[in-house]
């Protein structure tokens, strides 16, 4: 599970988050364990991340849902 500190609740748009946030292991740990970046969105405008966890590329792009990363 990876998690992104953000107010934004629900499905992530483009347009709400920076291109570039940090990915935490908990919702509540202020540690960041790597980062994600916004590639692409689909006609909605919900956001499709790449992530970097730990120095390696996680594969596929993630959806953030409720402050929480998804495989989309």
């Amino acid at each position: 599970m990876y998690f992104a500190r953000t107010s934004v609740t629900g499905a992530v748009k483009h347009w709400q988050l920076p291109d570039s946030i940090g990915v935490f292991a908990a919702p509540d740990n202020p540690e960041r364990i790597g980062i994600a970046r916004c590639r692409s969105w689909d006609a909605a405008g919900l956001a499709w991340w790449e992530l970097m966890v730990h120095d390696k590329a996680l594969p596929g792009l993630w959806v953030i849902i409720d402050r929480e990363f998804w495989p989309a």
